[in-house]
């Protein structure tokens, strides 16, 4: 019963997509750019946030958002011919066809999950350069490419390269902030990113900026620290499982005395 009420359920949302889909191919003469093809009856919200977190991964296979939901129904669909053919029922066949429904999303949380953890790791950097930056009153460009030459990450690299030409040209500083808080969605971001805020407001952005660099220079020695005694736990593990196995081995040579010997008592 729970099979077919979650087989209904998905075929209502392949409908749902089918029809976006040949929305957007019945009218692809209309839109004349390949660019502009929009599915009728997705939320522009939706499709701003999803557009949003896909620029944030280097929009992964092409993807925006209307691709985004192309590939889901492709996906869907073949696993669903996969199951047909197959003869695959009940309860394997729904977490399945879930699994390939959100095959993409999982694609896209494991991706967004390295990248927050790169951020993390090289945002000291980037912060300690634009403190610099604000001390010398530099430009805002000549920041970013620093902070690009300064850095490890060659996917990181390119984004500051790619804001600091984008600044360069049009010299627009809410839209240099707006993409320094999309590299990654972390709160760590939030902060840097209001402490630059701040220079027009208060003009207290090196204040803030040297705050934040004493703190993030202080975490980073915290998770060092942190990580250092999840080794040495690992390390205690570790010798703990050899001593018992190396036990275990010398045990076994006496064993069969041991079992002789409990045989003779009981």
């Amino acid at each position: 019963m729970f099979f077919y009420i979650a087989l209904i359920l998905l075929l209502m949302i392949l409908i749902y997509l089918f029809l976006s889909s040949y929305n957007v191919f019945a009218n692809k003469k209309k839109y004349g750019d390949k660019e502009d093809l929009k599915f009728k009856y997705m939320n522009e919200g939706t499709r701003a946030k999803i557009n949003k977190r896909l620029e944030r991964l280097d929009y992964p296979f092409g993807m925006n958002a209307d691709k985004y939901v192309l590939y889901k129904f492709t996906l869907t669909v073949l696993g669903l011919w996969y199951l047909y053919m197959n003869k695959v029922q009940g309860i394997q066949a729904v977490i399945f066809i879930i699994g390939m429904f959100f095959l993409i999303d999982i694609y896209l949380y494991l991706k967004e999950r390295d990248i927050r953890s790169i951020v993390k790791k090289e945002l000291p950097t980037i912060v300690d350069i634009f403190e610099i930056g604000s001390t010398t009153n530099m430009d805002y460009g000549d920041v970013l490419l620093i902070c690009a030459n300064s850095v490890k990450s060659d996917w990181l690299k390119r984004r500051l390269n790619k804001i600091s030409a984008e600044y360069f040209v049009s010299k627009d500083k809410d839209k240099m902030i707006k993409s320094l808080k999309n590299l990654a969605d972390i709160y760590e971001i939030d902060v840097f990113v209001s402490a630059l805020e701040q220079k027009d407001v208060t003009g207290r952005s090196k204040e803030m900026l040297q705050a934040l660099s004493q703190l993030m220079f202080s975490s980073v020695i915290a998770h060092a620290q942190k990580e250092n005694k999840a080794s040495d736990y690992k390390v205690m593990a570790a010798v703990f499982l050899i001593t018992v196995g190396i036990f275990a081995i010398y045990m076994t040579s006496y064993m069969p005395e041991l079992m002789s010997g409990l045989k003779t008592i009981f």
